[in-house]
């Protein structure tokens, strides 16, 4: 069994990914959003750059949310360990309470089965080129609303594992509130100096 500031390790590198996963997908949001605003001509001016810069960001954001959920461990014999919510809840399961442990299963189950279709895109998309598939028909699969709550789900189960490790310190992970102010921060600007140009 790791030590309690062996596993706030895995914790704190658990949830750099999921601020990663978050970050990207409230930067593609931010570029759709810009899209609907009559921003086109924008885009139309700079469509490859744009069409490059949401691909990375989707690509970036699905790869971090597939990778929270992997296997604790893979390959053959379990080459591979994973830093991962699977493996946290692996190492904290026996210090959880009853009530913590139904806190656990409802989260796990809720990300497990709203994960499928991402799992499947990672798969298939970024780290295969699968033949058999079609970007837009396993994307369009999934919207904004469910993915927000499934970062949300994946957030509280990660601040669940943080209890568990530390019983005394009641300092929660939480998402960075003020984000969506700095990507406008960042792109403003940009669009202005194209409409001055």
């Amino acid at each position: 069994m790791p030590t309690q500031e062996e596993i706030k390790v895995h914790l704190e590198k658990v949830n750099t990914y999921l601020m990663e996963a978050d970050a990207s997908f409230r930067m593609y949001c931010y570029f759709l959003k810009m899209r609907r605003k009559n921003r086109i001509k924008f885009y139309n001016y700079n469509l490859y750059t744009f069409h490059y810069l949401t691909n990375a960001l989707l690509n970036n954001f699905l790869s971090q949310m597939a990778k929270l959920i992997d296997p604790a461990e893979q390959g053959k014999g379990g080459m591979l360990k994973n830093s991962n919510l699977n493996y946290l809840k692996d190492i904290l399961d026996e210090k959880a309470t009853p009530e913590e442990k139904n806190k656990m299963k409802q989260l796990t189950d809720y990300i497990k089965s709203n994960s499928e279709n991402l799992k499947l895109i990672r798969d298939k998309e970024l780290s295969h080129s699968d033949r058999e598939t079609v970007r837009h028909d396993v994307i369009k699969k999934e919207n904004r609303k469910n993915i927000r709550k499934l970062l949300n789900a994946k957030m509280k189960l990660l601040n669940v594992f943080r209890s568990i490790n530390n019983r005394v310190d009641n300092q929660r992970y939480f998402f960075e509130w003020n984000i969506d102010k700095q990507i406008k921060q960042i792109f403003q600007p940009m669009i202005k100096d194209y409409k001055d140009a």
